[in-house]
């Protein structure tokens, strides 16, 4: 009887770790950020109105492990033009819901694809969603990072320690030097 219990416990832990690898296999993980947009009253030559010119940049990065598949950018309705950088080959249409697609066959792990549009007159179009075969895209915040060289990075933390070995001391002797009299009183 114990060892057909073990025997139990060592088919059930087996097909327990069979299906928890599923979850740890590398897989492409699609990123992506809205790094500018810009819009532009331009003056027209005998026209009073202003013409509105909207600048819009979208960048998807694969930030895992495997390549990522079939990676589709839908729009609510097509852009005035587009254009894709990084060169990827892509297809665009627009699917029965009237929404547009560019399709990339595939985005190799630590690689990226900025889409810019340019829309003269309306805004740009609104993005519904960013998917691949592995999944939807996260969007993530960006900021700007000021960027400092690891010289004065360490010179910084040799300052910063510098300083508190110089207060602690001082305080240290303060202490030594006026604790008693203060202690008396």
């Amino acid at each position: 009887m114990e060892e057909l219990g073990r025997q139990v416990v060592a088919v059930v832990a087996a097909l327990l770790i069979a299906y928890l690898s599923r979850f740890l296999q590398p897989r492409s993980s699609l990123v992506h950020w809205f790094p500018a947009g810009f819009r532009f009253q331009v003056p027209v030559a005998g026209n009073p109105q202003a013409a509105v010119i909207s600048s819009h940049a979208l960048q998807i990065a694969n930030v895992g492990r495997e390549a990522a598949k079939t990676v589709e950018i839908i729009h609510e309705q097509q852009p005035q033009h587009f254009k894709v950088v990084q060169g990827f080959n892509f297809t665009a249409a627009t699917n029965q819901a009237g929404q547009h697609v560019i399709t990339i066959d595939s985005l190799a792990p630590r690689d990226w694809v900025m889409i810019q549009m340019l829309s003269v007159g309306t805004a740009p179009p609104n993005l519904l969603s960013i998917r691949s075969a592995d999944g939807p895209s996260q969007r993530k915040q960006t900021r700007q990072v000021f960027v400092i060289s690891k010289t004065r990075q360490w010179m910084f933390r040799a300052f910063v320690i510098i300083g508190l070995a110089t207060l602690i001391s001082w305080g240290w002797r303060l202490g030594v030097r006026y604790g008693p009299m203060l202690l008396a009183q």
